[in-house]
């Protein structure tokens, strides 16, 4: 589901380790927002040692206010620097979005390169009308969306679903720690099925641990308000499905042991099969 950062200048340089583990959390390509002299500007890498020194050359320099940092999961638009964020509305605004927005999105482009088109089309500066404000609340659900323009001003579309911290905002907590999960759409989802424990001689081993009270996917419990899985969801072929999870878990869809891996995701998860696992990342339902 990614993870969106607000590095105010008064929030200073964020600690290493914050940085380490937003990577290490959304490991799909991450990317820096930031004005200087009136102008934006976006950074875009894939290399965690290329982005940390970016970025601390960025506080390094004491013309620069706020940095916005975003660190990816792809739940759509899965490869392609252009699905990297920052998004560039215009010369003046630019953002990144944390979630996901039900309707947008496919196998090329993501839902907010999409969503970025929309913005696009507004004639006027929609971040003065409280009511263009409340629109896009409304359309991105419980997505947010951290916003900087050339003059250093930013604006945050659903702040209170984030939180502020020594100066700084934050869209969610997997800058915290390294998590053996990853959130996709607003659902938590296990990603790592092994740990590394160590004997009394320090030789590492592979112990699976497995969570069996984080989640349980029952279609029976899904609240009216619940946004429920569309149809052509369910429809799809059971080896996009496959494909689709490959993709998202790193996996060679040829390779006969990556099914056996999926399986252990299932468990992982509390899921049964293929399908309840595909609707549980690609949707993000709570249910």
């Amino acid at each position: 589901m990614c993870l969106a950062i607000l590095n105010t200048k008064k929030g200073g340089r964020l600690p290493k380790s914050q940085v380490q583990n937003s990577w290490d959390n959304n490991d799909m390509g991450s990317g820096l927002l930031w004005n200087k002299d009136g102008k934006l500007n976006v950074f875009k890498s894939y290399d965690y040692d290329e982005y940390l020194e970016k970025y601390n050359e960025l506080r390094d320099d004491k013309s620069i206010g706020n940095i916005v940092l975003h660190f990816r999961i792809a739940t759509s638009g899965y490869n392609g620097e252009h699905n990297l964020h920052p998004f560039l509305v215009n010369d003046d605004l630019g953002f990144v979005h944390n979630g996901v927005i039900k309707g947008l999105g496919n196998k090329t482009f993501s839902d907010t390169y999409e969503f970025n088109d929309m913005l696009k089309k507004y004639k006027h500066n929609f971040l003065t009308c409280e009511m263009s404000k409340f629109f896009i609340s409304e359309y991105i659900g419980y997505s947010k969306l951290i916003f900087l323009d050339s003059k250093d001003k930013y604006t945050i579309i659903n702040e209170e679903l984030g939180k502020w911290s020594s100066g700084n905002w934050y869209s969610n907590d997997s800058y915290k720690q390294y998590n053996d999960f990853k959130y996709y759409g607003n659902q938590k989802v296990y990603t790592k099925p092994a740990t590394k424990t160590a004997d009394v001689n320090g030789n590492k081993s592979d112990t699976k641990v497995y969570d069996k009270t984080t989640y349980s996917f029952d279609y029976n419990k899904i609240d009216e308000w619940d946004e429920v899985p569309d149809a052509d969801l369910l429809d799809l072929d059971e080896w996009d499905m496959y494909d689709y999870l490959c993709d998202i878990y790193g996996l060679d869809p040829n390779d006969d042991a990556s099914f056996n891996d999926l399986e252990t995701y299932m468990a992982l998860n509390n899921v049964d099969d293929i399908k309840e696992l595909y609707i549980l990342i690609s949707t993000g339902n709570t249910i």
